[in-house]
């Protein structure tokens, strides 16, 4: 972990539900602590759309990950920061282009991992849209 940094831990529930997030944040710091994360620093968004950019605490984040203050990100699953697949790739191409590692308590994103096994996850994610979709 670089110096004078700390992971960032997010939650989010679309529903304003204390129980979820309590639940995510459980997730997180026993997550964190099998990484050998110590500093860990929640971002909480408790009642909003993983489709919406303007979260609040996902706007905070991405703030102090710009500014250079986060090593790491962990979510419980991608889908807690963002349910479109377009603005999930383009920020983890993001954090990649900072060095930002990338981990979720699921284990399907894993920094320690290969490339090969993103491909495979985005792809059993494709997988369940249903057909409908791509006919709208």
């Amino acid at each position: 972990m670089k110096n004078n940094t700390f992971v960032a831990a997010y939650c989010r529930s679309a529903r304003e539900c204390d129980l979820s997030i309590e639940r995510q944040k459980v997730a997180l710091l026993s997550f964190a602590a099998e990484c050998g994360y110590a500093d860990v620093r929640f971002y909480i968004d408790n009642g909003g759309s993983g489709n919406d950019p303007n979260r609040s605490a996902l706007a905070a984040m991405n703030a102090d990950i710009a500014a250079g203050k986060v090593s790491a990100v962990i979510a419980k699953d991608i889908a807690r920061v963002w349910r479109d697949v377009v603005k999930s790739l383009g920020w983890l191409d993001w954090l990649n282009s900072l060095g930002v590692a990338f981990n979720t308590a699921d284990g399907a994103f894993d920094d320690n991992k290969s490339f090969l096994s993103f491909i495979r996850t985005l792809n059993e994610a494709v997988v369940r849209i249903p057909a409908e979709s791509f006919l709208a």
